[in-house]
Order: structure tokens, then C-alpha cells, then sequence
């Protein structure tokens, strides 16, 4: 993958780049791996699936217009870091 950065990959994918759709995912893949190493064998591919399209759609849903600061994006990173790993730590550290 290239030098770009994800925000540039979602302003791409939101206007149909279904490449930079695609390196999203990728970039999310060892965490969706990580969580369906959990679950059940015969469940892990619906699992996959699931979590693939949770990002898609969270991609499309992103409002590019509202960045958040520091602290509110740590924080809103651990809340979907939790809600998909529940072992992933409760709290941000802003001076990270």
C-alpha cells in the first residue's frame, strides 16, 4: 500500500474508489481476525462478513466535515475498539 493516509483513503472510497474501500478493510483486517479467532469456527466467516460490512458502513457514514480533537477521537476509537474487542482497554490516554 501506498504512503496515504486513511483519512485520504475515505474521502476517496466515499466518492466510489472501491480500491481505497478495499485498503481500508485490509487495514482493519488483523483486528477482525483477531476477534473472529474467538468465535466459534463455524461462525467465523459470518463474523468476518459482519465486521467488514460494520466498516463499509462506517466509512459511507463518516462525516468528514466534523473532526473531532484529540481526546474526543481517542475516545470514540476505544468505543468501537471495545465494541468489537471487549478485552481492548476502557480508557484514552490523550498524552499518547
Amino acid at each position: 500500500m501506498s504512503n496515504v493516509d486513511l483519512y485520504d483513503l475515505v474521502i476517496r472510497a466515499k466518492n466510489g474508489d472501491k480500491r481505497s474501500m478495499k485498503q481500508i478493510v485490509d487495514l482493519f483486517q488483523p483486528l477482525i481476525q483477531k476477534v473472529c479467532r474467538r468465535a466459534k469456527a463455524d461462525e467465523r466467516l459470518d463474523l468476518e462478513q459482519h465486521l467488514t460490512e460494520k466498516i463499509i458502513q462506517a466509512v459511507y457514514a463518516y462525516d468528514l466535515d466534523s473532526v473531532p480533537d484529540y481526546s474526543t477521537f481517542c475516545q470514540q476509537i476505544l468505543n468501537v475498539s471495545s465494541s468489537i474487542d471487549p478485552d481492548e482497554k476502557k480508557t484514552a490516554d490523550p498524552q499518547m
